[in-house]
């Protein structure tokens, strides 16, 4: 996607190397770069507002497996990404406050692609019992 932050581009770009992180001039514009970035690619329902963190207001219809990916390497980067403003924390060049909530809104958004994982596995598990780890049926179909 590339409204990525123009950091990772150009990691991305040279060699992906997992121990070299990319200078990052700009702090402040990293930052709105990566929530910008962090912001398209959610759901419709979390593009509602222009508020940060995205809405976590899950309509009846809502989903997050609708989230936009970000290529081959999905939440690789995202995360990836997200170390490099913690870098900048660390140094002292970002607040910490801001971080913890760009690390919150994305283990909120994982936590909640689980349980639909979770629910889905658990859904295809009962038709075809066999799936299940020891031959198991659950005693109950988990509903939303």
């Amino acid at each position: 996607m590339k409204s990525h932050p123009r950091e990772l581009g150009l990691w991305m770009k040279n060699n992906r190397k997992l121990n070299h992180f990319p200078k990052i001039v700009k702090p402040t514009d990293y930052i709105v770069s990566w929530r910008w970035w962090w912001c398209l690619l959610q759901p419709e329902w979390r593009k509602s507002t222009a508020a940060w963190p995205p809405s976590r207001d899950i309509p009846e219809d809502g989903y997050l497996t609708t989230m936009a990916q970000s290529g081959p390497n999905g939440f690789f980067l995202i995360v990836l990404s997200l170390s490099w403003w913690g870098k900048l924390v660390v140094n002292g060049s970002a607040d910490l406050t801001e971080f913890e909530t760009a690390v919150d809104d994305i283990l909120w958004v994982l936590s909640h692609q689980f349980h639909l994982w979770h629910d889905w596995y658990m859904l295809f598990a009962f038709q075809i019992p066999s799936y299940l780890p020891n031959g198991d049926i659950p005693k109950k179909v988990p509903q939303k």
